[in-house]
């Protein structure tokens, strides 16, 4: 069975070149770009001999029906939707990948006895719902339905009595797999094409509110005023010394900042910034924070307060399956490396509730979330072949489970 490597950047180019632009791609969660790429992927999928159908939400699912219909099924795929001014790899080059296994299959003239899904999620990228809402939504994962959560449903042109509908029976898939761009320069500087993902990363944010006195800037000496942007300024600092005492993978990331109220001739009275740390062990991110919390607690002149807004932990990947690749990458020659993942996907969503693992090739340069990413074809090769030579090692794997691989 043949990967055609030129198919896979055909289909990929024709689907992600969609919402292209001078400085990009934009194809955000339901914009007119992502529907109309979902429903050219859809499209492609019934090409391949799949049925396709578009979801509630947004999630584009292919299905390949397999000879024994009381399997479970075997899924595989990425994301569809981008950030603005985004390349075409993340999350597209994963949805291809899959595609192509299934085409791969159908030149062959094989008919798989499981059931194969190709899936390509919606709301992947950050926004008011929260990262991998397209995949909490079809794991039915409660905090896609949380009120925070609804009140953004309109913006996005979703209608809350059906948000639910996108859940499924995450009984019936055997496995997920996700191929992914690395998003990093570890394979790159290793000369690797392939990293096995064994762990997902944590991700914490908070929004940490400085409160001091607002005043006239230029009547209130220096001495006399409590100046909020100033404590949060002293604050940043103290992330960044905490920071340097635990070992990588461990960030911390003060992103945005806010003073209040936002004039030139007003000493800021309330500052806001929104604070986000990641690490692979929670026991850091926890010891961090503590100390962070020690640090606010010996404030006096100013109240500061610390609100949790995401808690997403890290998670480790199904064991079997990380084996499994481990022993294919040996059994076939391939150089690979054990890795966690540094973002989140929706592989980790989904491992929460089907056996899970991902694939990484390498990203040129570490470079992601741009237009110059780009990931060599000959790696998307030796991803995909790795893809699908896996899947059909579970295809023939008994239904006992895939984590007894």
């Amino acid at each position: 069975m043949q990967i055609n490597i030129e198919r896979l950047m055909r289909t990929f180019n024709q689907v992600g070149n969609i919402g292209g632009g001078e400085n990009g791609v934009t194809r955000l969660p339901n914009s007119p770009a992502y529907k109309e790429a979902a429903g050219v992927l859809a499209g492609l999928m019934e090409e391949a001999g799949m049925t396709a159908h578009i979801d509630s939400v947004g999630n584009v699912i292919g299905c390949l029906p397999g000879k024994d219909a009381s399997l479970k099924h075997i899924a595989m795929g990425s994301h569809l939707d981008t950030v603005a001014d985004a390349g075409l790899y993340d999350g597209n080059l994963g949805i291809h990948a899959a595609l192509e296994c299934v085409n791969a299959m159908r030149d062959a003239g094989y008919r798989p006895n499981r059931s194969i899904e190709v899936i390509g999620f919606n709301f992947e990228e950050g926004s008011e719902l929260g990262g991998t809402f397209g995949s909490r939504a079809m794991m039915g994962c409660g905090d896609a339905l949380l009120p925070e959560v609804k009140r953004y449903f309109d913006k996005f042109g979703l209608d809350e009595r059906k948000v639910s509908d996108a859940k499924i029976d995450a009984g019936r898939l055997f496995a997920f797999f996700e191929l992914h761009p690395e998003q990093g320069s570890r394979l790159e500087k290793q000369g690797l094409p392939i990293g096995v993902v064994d762990s997902i990363i944590g991700i914490e944010r908070y929004v940490v509110t400085v409160n001091g006195e607002y005043n006239a800037a230029g009547t209130t000496p220096m001495s006399m005023r409590k100046d909020s942007l100033f404590a949060a300024a002293r604050l940043i600092c103290e992330i960044e010394r905490l920071s340097g005492e635990l070992t990588d993978p461990f960030v911390a990331t003060v992103g945005r900042i806010e003073a209040f109220p936002g004039l030139l001739n007003v000493i800021p009275g309330k500052t806001e910034l929104y604070l986000e740390i990641r690490d692979i062990r929670a026991e850091n991110m926890r010891g961090f924070m503590d100390r962070l919390n020690d640090f606010i607690a010996a404030e006096k002149d100013f109240k500061i307060t610390v609100e949790q807004i995401i808690d997403k932990p890290p998670l480790a990947l199904d064991a079997g399956l990380v084996s499994m690749l481990e022993d294919l990458c040996r059994e076939r020659g391939i150089s690979s490396v054990t890795l966690p993942s540094f973002a989140g996907h929706d592989a980790k969503v989904m491992a929460a509730y089907v056996p899970a693992v991902m694939i990484f090739v390498p990203s040129a340069g570490g470079i992601s979330h741009n237009k110059l990413e780009y990931t060599d074809p000959a790696d998307i090769k030796t991803g995909t072949e790795l893809l699908l030579e896996a899947v059909l090692k579970l295809d023939a794997a008994p239904e006992s489970g895939a984590c007894a691989l």
